[in-house]
Order: structure tokens, then C-alpha cells, then sequence
């Protein structure tokens, strides 16, 4: 579709560089009055203007390429010919971005598995790419002074 005006896009960006300025003041303020709730809501709002999604969408849809229809498609891979490829013995959808991750561990081949038949080749390596990019955390926890 045709831009509304030829500084359209120029426009854009630095309406949505103000706002994350203004909001990081907002939370600053907030934090410095100790209002949780409100400095955790705006760091919602902060997260949602810098990744253009909404706070409740599917992690796996900040993947490049990624739509709700390559969501339905994340299937583990199940089966001998899984578990000879070192697959881990899972049924169900994936549906979360640690998931994927996981179930792919950096294999290339489990990527073009679950969505060779619905990306190009191009779009799949970016998606791969940008997977190799991603921080993989682990946390423990442990409750002391509960039990024997």
C-alpha cells in the first residue's frame, strides 16, 4: 500500500524513538515511588513498542518470517528415525520460543523438517540464523527450610 506522505516512514521511527524515551522516564519515575504493578506495566508497554508485538503474542512470532499458521505447523519430530537423529522422545505442538529451540538444538535439518515445506530456503536460514543469536538461560531453584 502507498505510503499516507513521503516522510511517512522517517516520521514513524521518531515518534516511536520519543515514546521509548518518554516511557523510560515514566518507569524511572515510577520505580523511584515504589509503584511495582505500574513499573512492571510499563515495561510491558516499553517491550511491545521495541518488538511491535503485543505483550500477550507467541514469543515464536519475533522469529523472522514466523506467522500463527508456521506456529500450527511445530511438530516434534517422533518416531525411530527421530530418536536416531538424537530427537528427545516428546509428542505434542511446540508452542513456546524454548521449546523450539530445544527441539531443534541447533540442528539445521530440524528446522527444514518442521517448516521446509512452508518458508524458502532464504527465509529459513534467517530464521536459523537469528536462532543462533538467541541467549538459551537455564534457572534452578531450590526452596530451603520446607520439609525433613
Amino acid at each position: 500500500a502507498p505510503q499516507p506522505f513521503t516522510d511517512y516512514n522517517t516520521d514513524t521511527k521518531s515518534v516511536l524513538d520519543q515514546a521509548i524515551r518518554i516511557l523510560q522516564a515514566m518507569l524511572d519515575v515510577s520505580a523511584d515511588e515504589g509503584w511495582l504493578v505500574t513499573s512492571l506495566r510499563i515495561t510491558q508497554l516499553i517491550q511491545m513498542v521495541i518488538q511491535g508485538r503485543w505483550y500477550h503474542d507467541n514469543a515464536l512470532l519475533t522469529l523472522p518470517h514466523m506467522t500463527p499458521f508456521h506456529i500450527s505447523c511445530l511438530n516434534r519430530p517422533s518416531g525411530e528415525g527421530a530418536k536416531r537423529k538424537g530427537f528427545p522422545n516428546i509428542q505434542g505442538p511446540i508452542q513456546t520460543l524454548p521449546e523450539f529451540l530445544a527441539v531443534c538444538d541447533g540442528k539445521f535439518d530440524a528446522v527444514l523438517a518442521m517448516l521446509g515445506e512452508d518458508m524458502t530456503r532464504n527465509q529459513l536460514d534467517q530464521l536459523y540464523q537469528v536462532m543462533g543469536t538467541l541467549p538459551q538461560v537455564e534457572v534452578n531453584m531450590v526452596v530451603k527450610g520446607w520439609g525433613a
